[in-house]
């Protein structure tokens, strides 16, 4: 077991107009990922999944819960051997732009890593940062340049050189397609997966493009407001393998070309979908299968499959029927 999560919470401080009070963005969250794993995390923004990318790569701390990393709570570690272990765990985001210092050099900021660890001299830094930079698609002529001489995907490329600089075991990637078109998306996908076959990495993969997750991803986890509400232990012919009502959703969302297809699909909300609910099921206003258990009791991650876990009363009410 490389990671494994049990029972986090974490809450924001929300300041409204008359009063202070806490709002909930990660709620009793496990999980684990094994070597050589990628775990897609989905969910519309706002679902708590790239706090909990920051929890795992050590940029929060978690109201509650414990972290494990190879078997070793890192709440438990001296800050030394947390900073040590902070190497073995990379996070790559979104914004490529404000990865980078926009007065710096490419190779420069990339080799910041090595020099932070002490892990080389200046020279050797140079020399394996542009070894890492051909490897990303990048020529030794890109080391003096500075961010804005970069398009977006040459920019996304050395984000990623620099989140495998370190050689990590384990990269967070944040919406890391999400910003590009479809042609350069490709690209960084295939390029992602070269550099796991290459460095036997593990991904938690962080996206709310569905259409993106298959090609990186080996299991599934599915979160709204702070709550996993389904998880796979596999990828393949995923839209017609998700139950919950919302992994529905999502997958109902997501654009199709065909004008036909285009007027047969259509999602409606219940009046009240936006509330957040204070008891029983997280998803109880937006969903339209909503039964009186559903207000009472939240549902637990039950298995309904060999490897396919949900938290709804409905889907699995219909499968225990069956």
């Amino acid at each position: 077991m490389l990671l494994q999560i049990n029972h986090i919470t974490k809450t924001y401080n929300v300041n409204s107009s008359f009063k202070r009070k806490k709002q909930t963005v990660l709620n009793d969250i496990s999980l684990s990922l094994n070597k050589g794993d990628s775990i897609a995390l989905i969910g519309e923004s706002g679902c708590g999944k790239s706090t909990l990318g920051k929890i795992i790569a050590g940029l929060l701390q978690p109201d509650s819960g414990e972290i494990m990393w190879k078997q070793t709570a890192i709440q438990n570690l001296s800050p030394r051997k947390r900073k040590a272990l902070r190497k073995d765990i990379q996070m790559i985001y979104q914004n490529s732009t404000s990865t980078f210092h926009p007065l710096q050099s490419i190779g420069t900021s990339i080799a910041e890593p090595l020099l932070n660890y002490k892990l080389c001299t200046k020279a050797q830094a140079k020399k394996q940062v542009t070894e890492c930079m051909e490897q990303v698609g990048l020529s030794e002529s890109f080391y003096q340049r500075l961010p804005k001489e970069l398009s977006g995907g040459q920019r996304q490329r050395a984000n990623i050189a620099r989140g495998i600089i370190l050689h990590p075991q384990l990269i967070v990637c944040d919406e890391v397609v999400s910003s590009l078109d479809f042609s350069l998306r490709t690209q960084i996908l295939n390029l992602l997966n070269d550099l796991k076959k290459q460095y036997h990495l593990s991904y938690l993969f962080i996206s709310h493009d569905l259409s993106t997750v298959k090609y990186v991803c080996n299991k599934a986890i599915i979160m709204y407001r702070g709550v996993i509400v389904e998880k796979l232990e596999t990828t393949e012919h995923l839209e017609q393998t998700v139950c919950h009502p919302y992994s529905k959703e999502l997958f109902a969302a997501v654009p199709v070309t065909s004008p036909f297809l285009r007027k047969e699909r259509h999602i409606s909300f219940p009046k009240g979908w936006d509330e957040p609910s204070t008891q029983g099921c997280v998803f109880q206003n937006r969903c339209t299968h909503r039964k009186d258990i559903c207000k009472k009791i939240q549902p637990q991650l039950r298995e309904m499959a060999p490897g396919h876990f949900i938290a709804c009363h409905v889907p699995y009410q219909k499968y225990k029927e069956k």
